[in-house]
């Protein structure tokens, strides 16, 4: 881990490539959580038929219907509660609360629609077949653009980690020459000339893992993330807390299922025979 450390500090001599790689990453996240949040309104003009000058409108209107009936069963409640006992004003209080949440959500949804409502009623087109082909192009470019990012990112991270690569070589180059015959000759040149070959090629591919993969998806994830919980925070909450559990119980089944093959196959070696075979 030491002298992986120091050769992570070596690829940071490197630092226009890697701050180009860290956009390319920045960037396919984004493409990554567009696309998908991008899915909606594709899945709302291809079931329900309508363009997304309809659907905005809907989602305004729907937003100030339930925001209307919310506060009419609101002033219904607060009236009901003056003459209620205090185990009945509580559950009231509590049934208040949560319209008053929904309301907030729904104001939040009717204030993005009409945010929204101007620009897509401008740029967009008002009939449905012509939306779906707008939205269908859209996903190819930004799949396209997305691509080409993640090809940038790779590019760049290969020539950070060749750049160490030959940095190290080199490196061990020089050293070798410094050395004795003697030295040398213990195991052989080819061995020597292999094993730096060979162990700077893993150093190499060690930093563009950690360069690319590793920070790349981690990122994909965080926008997924932060996506979820713009569209509802409860269930990325309780999503959270299952997940876990449910790897636990898998991992668990797992570890029996492999205890009981092998007391299967002590009891009968025969068996482990025919599944080896």
């Amino acid at each position: 881990m030491k002298n992986l450390m120091r050769a992570l500090r070596m690829a940071f001599k490197y630092k226009v490539s890697l701050i180009g790689s860290m956009v390319c990453c920045v960037l396919v996240a984004a493409l990554w959580g567009a696309n998908i949040s991008a899915l909606y309104p594709f899945v709302e003009v291809v079931f329900k038929g309508e363009s997304l000058h309809e659907w905005v409108d809907d989602r305004v209107a729907s937003a100030e219907e339930i925001i209307e009936k919310n506060e009419k069963t609101i002033a219904d409640l607060e009236l009901e509660k003056e003459g209620a006992s205090p185990s009945e004003a509580r559950s009231i209080d509590a049934r208040i609360s949560r319209l008053a949440s929904a309301n907030d959500g729904e104001s939040r949804k009717r204030d993005t629609a009409l945010w929204a409502a101007p620009y897509i009623k401008e740029y967009l087109p008002s009939d449905a077949f012509q939306t779906l082909l707008w939205l269908v192009v859209l996903f190819v470019i930004a799949t396209f653009i997305r691509g080409l990012c993640l090809m940038g990112n790779m590019v760049l991270v290969s020539r950070v980690g060749q750049k160490v690569m030959l940095d190290l070589q080199y490196m061990f180059f020089r050293k070798s020459l410094k050395m004795e015959m003697s030295e040398i000759d213990v195991n052989g040149t080819g061995d020597l000339v292999s094993r730096i070959r060979g162990e700077t090629g893993a150093v190499a591919g060690a930093i563009m893992v950690i360069f690319g993969r590793t920070m790349r998806e981690p990122m994909k994830m965080a926008v997924c993330i932060i996506g979820c919980g713009v569209v509802n925070w409860r269930l990325l909450l309780f999503s959270l807390i299952i997940c876990p559990v449910a790897a636990w119980g898998m991992l668990k089944i797992a570890r029996s299922t492999k205890r009981a093959y092998k007391k299967a196959i002590e009891i009968n070696p025969f068996t482990g025979k025919v599944v080896q075979k």
